[in-house]
């Protein structure tokens, strides 16, 4: 059974099944996807993406995406001929602002990498074997040949059996519900924090290297169509919805952008993609916490495989 969030979780899914496993797939939401998604115009009936559109440039990637008929194009960085920098928190713009050259901090963290090298490895049809709409109210593993998942569908509850389980969300605590976590479990994860045409990005001159200050906007692209703007925001801590939608519409307002008149912006389409890179504190790495967590995998017949854990 895989516990379904994104293209972990869709990866692993399609492999297993090529591999002549039974999979059965437990997604919370009405389709499969999660961090993806579309919009479209409701006027042009144009579409642009809101979710995840960058994938590695690897070839894993590109044989499973070639398995799912998906196209892909080489991304493109913002032409600075159209960007403008800008401090979000005043609205104004940084004059003289030069992106900072990302080489020594890469240097650095190769650095890092030949010190502690396992810290890389953290980065077809399914048909009737896919319970769209569905959670997982309870879980026992205490057996050592099978795992036992209570499921409640749109139609009824159902009891699976499975020799193994593959969790592919982000394993944090508050969203184990009904999981019988073992001790190192549940310590593990208890920690888990976690103009059409122009492109405006937001820099501080008043942090170190310039960045922008968060919880708030990264940047306002252009969607590829007239009018609505894609704007990607983020945070050090989870918000809510409101808080996050609230932020965006008030920096959005107060930006003195050359011939911008007054506005009252609206969000179009709202999407958002908690919990995000989960992380723990430096001191936490260093008491060797990621040892411990890929020490979890086949543990209690369950596998981790997300943006945290990697499968073995």
């Amino acid at each position: 059974m895989c516990h379904w969030r994104g293209v972990y979780g869709s990866y692993s899914t399609i492999r297993l099944s090529e591999l002549g496993k039974t999979v059965i797939v437990v997604e919370e939401r009405s389709q499969l996807g999660s961090h993806t998604g579309t919009h479209t115009d409701s006027t042009i009936g144009s579409h642009f993406d809101i979710g995840v559109t960058v994938q590695h440039d690897l070839p894993i990637v590109k044989d499973y995406l070639s398995q799912l008929n998906i196209s892909l194009a080489k991304s493109r960085t913002a032409d600075p001929r159209t960007s403008v920098y800008f401090d979000f928190s005043t609205g104004r713009p940084v004059p003289g602002y030069i992106p900072t050259d990302p080489t020594p901090g890469l240097i650095g963290y190769a650095a890092q990498l030949a010190k502690y090298p396992y810290l890389e490895e953290g980065f077809g049809e399914l048909g009737p074997n896919v319970l769209l709409n569905s959670k997982i109210l309870e879980v026992d593993r205490s057996s050592a040949n099978q795992a036992k998942v209570l499921v409640s569908t749109p139609f009824s509850r159902t009891l699976l059996r499975c020799s193994k389980l593959v969790l592919t969300i982000p394993p944090k605590f508050d969203h184990l519900n009904g999981w019988d976590l073992s001790w190192s479990e549940e310590s593990l994860f208890k920690q888990s924090n976690i103009q059409y045409n122009l492109t405006v990005i937001n820099v501080s001159p008043k942090t170190e290297y310039q960045l922008a200050v968060l919880p708030g906007i990264y940047k306002l692209s252009p969607s590829g169509i007239p009018d609505p703007l894609n704007c990607k925001s983020g945070s050090p801590k989870a918000l809510s919805d409101s808080e996050v939608k609230k932020k965006i519409l008030t920096s959005v307002a107060g930006l003195q952008l050359p011939a911008k008149r007054p506005s009252a912006p609206e969000l179009a389409v709202y999407s958002s993609h908690l919990p995000f890179e989960l992380t723990v504190t430096p001191r936490a790495i260093a008491g060797g916490f990621y040892k411990r967590l890929y020490e979890l995998q086949g543990q209690r017949n369950t596998y981790f495989h997300c943006c945290r854990v990697p499968y073995p």
